[in-house]
């Protein structure tokens, strides 16, 4: 089990850039960035910021991390290195398993800390550091193992992991580093506009049915109605054998304006062209964008243009990255409107005989990774990350623990007679249930 001894140096004087720790980009001091990383790992058993200074003393207090004094003892002008057994020796114990260097100076680091522990463990190296991609040591991170550090760094097995972080010399080493924080967010002072949180319908809209099963789910407390009238198939030539040519198209559309006029429910739909946006958008309160247009940039750019809230389905492999990336082609355009649908990863579950058609996985470690980098409401979808509606329930709640923000689900009034993804549509019952209390 590693247990990580964390160090931040953190000297209040530099001779090249005046009070560098002390500078601000992104909104947080460069030592505000550093101690944010460490905290952010569940293997950092302690988190110590050592400094003279107190501006700086006082910024690592206010984080709750341990602060020590700074003197040429610890300090001065002696190598990084030394600095760490010094610490150690004074302030770590027997318990720890690693001891981890974090400078303060590289705030737009790109790979987290835990990550780099457990491959220092699974590939046995006594001592792990960060490199530039041309090999260099950057200095950002030192991991060695405990034992070590308290003879000196007597280490034998070395290893490096490659992080292309800036090491903060000049005025536009800071320009280039605060460049890079704000390419991989969206800026969290944005506010965005969103009212649909309990999201509920069948997968397709399949005839006049639909306006009862709007009227029977106004009942359970939904907020929006969803149905798709244009619904892509994986297999178009299949479907269209059994009947079904991917959706009743115009005359689903047709249906679900008559359900909101009847019904006043507000309804989301799937458009896939931006030729097919005016037309949609004409029934749509909500434009739903499938998983596999979550990149189709020509129809994000469009819908940046319009004034309709977007749900924007997470692609099949997507990172957060082109996650925050698909969102921003959104917004650039002015449109504010936007939830991200996260609907499960692509997965390989080993119990096949007993569930034969499973594709996806959950993916609801996304949840707070999302919400820790954005203001972007985040809705899940448990009936496509699942497959199967005995998971709906249990992965809905799991769901908004993590924080989710609200939900969409397959609902039927007879799950195994819906027309599209019978398995995972769960009825009403079910439906109320996950939604009590709520």
């Amino acid at each position: 089990m590693i247990k990580a001894f964390v160090i931040i140096p953190a000297k209040g004087d530099s001779k090249r850039l005046v009070g560098k720790n002390k500078r601000i980009i992104a909104g947080k001091t460069l030592l505000a960035h550093s101690i944010e990383y460490a905290l952010k790992s569940e293997l950092a058993e302690a988190v110590l910021v050592s400094t003279e200074d107190e501006d700086l003393r006082n910024i690592a207090e206010d984080y709750g991390v341990q602060v020590i004094g700074r003197d040429q003892e610890y300090m001065g002008e002696r190598e990084v290195a030394d600095v760490y057994v010094k610490i150690f020796q004074d302030h770590g114990n027997n318990s720890y398993t690693h001891v981890v260097g974090v400078q303060p100076d590289h705030p737009d680091r790109t790979i987290p800390l835990d990550e780099m522990l457990n491959y220092a463990l699974v590939n046995k190296y006594d001592d792990l550091f960060t490199v530039d991609p041309d090999g260099t040591r950057n200095g950002s991170i030192r991991i060695t193992k405990a034992e070590h550090v308290k003879s000196g760094y007597m280490s034998r097995r070395v290893g490096s992991m490659t992080d292309e972080c800036t090491n903060i010399h000049s005025e536009q080493d800071l320009k280039n580093a605060e460049s890079n924080i704000n390419e991989r967010s969206i800026d969290k002072s944005i506010d965005f506009e969103w009212d649909y949180y309990k999201i509920a319908g069948p997968c397709s809209v399949e005839g006049p049915g639909i306006i009862d099963i709007a009227n029977d789910l106004k009942k359970v407390g939904i907020d929006a109605l969803r149905a798709g009238a244009y619904k892509p198939c994986t297999f178009p030539i299949l479907e269209e054998k059994n009947g079904w040519k991917e959706g009743l198209r115009r005359e689903g559309l047709d249906l679900l304006m008559l359900t909101k006029l009847e019904t006043g429910i507000p309804i989301v739909t799937e458009v896939m062209d931006p030729r097919m946006i005016e037309t949609v958008g004409e029934v749509a309160d909500v434009f739903q964008i499938g998983t596999r247009n979550f990149q189709n940039y020509s129809l994000l750019d469009e819908l940046g243009r319009c004034n309709t809230p977007v749900l924007l389905k997470r692609g099949t492999w997507a990172t957060i990255d082109e996650i925050l990336g698909a969102c921003e082609r959104i917004l650039v355009g002015g449109n504010r409107k936007i939830a991200i649908c996260l609907r499960g990863v692509v997965g390989a579950p080993s119990y096949r005989h007993v569930f034969p058609t499973i594709r996806w996985a959950p993916d609801l470690m996304m949840i707070p990774a999302l919400k820790e980098l954005t203001n972007i409401p985040v809705i899940y979808d448990p009936s496509h990350s699942t497959g199967y509606r005995n998971f709906v329930k249990p992965i809905s709640s799991a769901a908004l623990a993590a924080g989710a923000d609200g939900l969409i689900v397959e609902c039927h009034p007879d799950p195994d007679k819906s027309i599209s993804d019978p398995a995972q549509a769960i009825n009403y019952d079910a439906l109320e249930e996950i939604f009590k209390g709520w």
